[in-house]
């Protein structure tokens, strides 16, 4: 029984993710398989990168990345309740089965809400819904390429937000027990 428990808690650990506590790309990969052999009636898919967050881990340190990744984490768990993977330092991809294209523009509505009101957190977000047992890896792969689209546009147009929140930001950064009182 000892040895069975052991090798849940081995399989459970392998799909999760160590930082966020969502699963992981281990994960992800076998449920894009699963969706192969099964592929869902429809599927929003939510694809998301968090920008500059190397610039943010040279000057600032990856303890302070991790907790920009952390609150993206956060984030997503707010608005989505599950299908939610970390596939990447800084990109996280939520698999929305089923579900149906309204109900999917909400949650993407929501979410996009949440990181307009998250201060210091600047994410780009792609997010595409099908219906008909499309191919799910097509749907990551068109979800991805909106996201970078969103990602040239917010580095293109030099958007950093207002010198108020910038300011805020360098004093919470310059303060680093800001983020422990949060």
């Amino acid at each position: 029984l000892a040895k069975r428990a052991m090798l849940a808690q081995l399989e459970r650990l392998s799909y999760e993710d160590v930082l966020t506590g969502l699963y992981n790309r281990n994960r992800y990969i076998k449920q894009m398989q699963e969706f192969q052999s099964s592929p869902p009636e429809s599927l929003g898919v939510l694809y998301l990168d968090i920008n500059r967050l190397k610039e943010a881990n040279d000057v600032y340190g990856h303890a302070y990345g991790d907790r920009l990744i952390v609150q993206a984490a956060n984030l997503l768990r707010n608005v989505f309740s599950n299908g939610i993977y970390r596939v990447g330092g800084d990109e996280f991809v939520v698999l929305c089965p089923n579900v149906d294209e309204e109900q999917f523009e909400t949650l993407v509505a929501r979410f996009r809400q949440a990181i307009n009101q998250a201060e210091g957190l600047d994410i780009s977000v792609g997010a595409a819904w099908s219906s008909g047992g499309q191919d799910a890896m097509n749907q990551v792969m068109r979800a991805d390429e909106l996201m970078y689209e969103e990602k040239q546009l917010f580095y293109r147009s030099g958007l950093t937000g207002s010198p108020e929140h910038q300011a805020k930001i360098a004093e919470d950064l310059a303060d680093p027990l800001h983020f422990r009182r949060k």
